[in-house]
């Protein structure tokens, strides 16, 4: 995959959407867990399916990633999620 900057711990925003990509199914699942995203007010909106990545440039595509497919989930931040979570 390409340089990234490390984020550690996600932070959310009230409107947040993310989407971990991962070179695993196994991996994106585990990210969830791992980054402890249920306690920070996010739920799963998405099937952790591969996807290959493009940049739009004008008419044209340019593959991302060296055109490998990666797993992607997306989660969204749902701050109801987060007073429960804390009732529990």
């Amino acid at each position: 995959m390409t340089k990234s900057t490390k984020v550690d711990p996600i932070m959310p925003d009230d409107d947040t959407k993310i989407t971990i990509l991962a070179p695993s199914f196994t991996e994106a699942a585990i990210m969830f867990h791992k980054q402890n995203l249920s306690a920070k007010g996010y739920r799963l909106t998405s099937r952790i399916e591969a996807h290959r990545f493009f940049a739009s440039e004008g008419s044209q595509l340019s593959e991302l990633f060296d055109g490998k497919a990666l797993y992607a989930v997306t989660f969204e931040h749902d701050s109801r999620l987060v007073a429960q979570t804390a009732s529990n």
